[in-house]
């Protein structure tokens, strides 16, 4: 099977390849442009809602985003027009705390 050489190359959106800062690269939900991991929180998509889980500490951050609490699978629910606010402490937060 003769592939384009353009479809050989690594792309730093490869799953497991490391990118030109030579850190991993970063999995997006959907074309959402949202990532997946942000230090200790993970981030997903059900239905219209953005998911996040993530420890305690963020419940503030995340209620005044207008987020809803889902007992049952244990993660907030955030609108997709309010979820900026979470991902901007959250990045905050792991800027601060270093590396993982």
């Amino acid at each position: 099977m003769n592939l384009p050489a353009k479809a050989l190359r690594a792309t730093p959106w490869t799953k497991g390849i490391d990118g030109p800062t030579g850190k991993q690269p970063t999995e997006k939900i959907g074309h959402s442009g949202i990532p997946t991991r942000i230090g200790p929180a993970r981030l997903g998509r059900f239905g219209g809602w953005v998911t996040v889980r993530c420890p305690p500490e963020f419940a503030p951050v995340i209620s005044e985003a207008g987020g809803m609490w889902d007992p049952g699978a244990r993660q907030w629910c955030v609108h997709p027009r309010r979820v900026n606010q979470v991902l901007r402490e959250l990045l905050r937060h792991q800027d601060s705390s270093g590396p993982d």
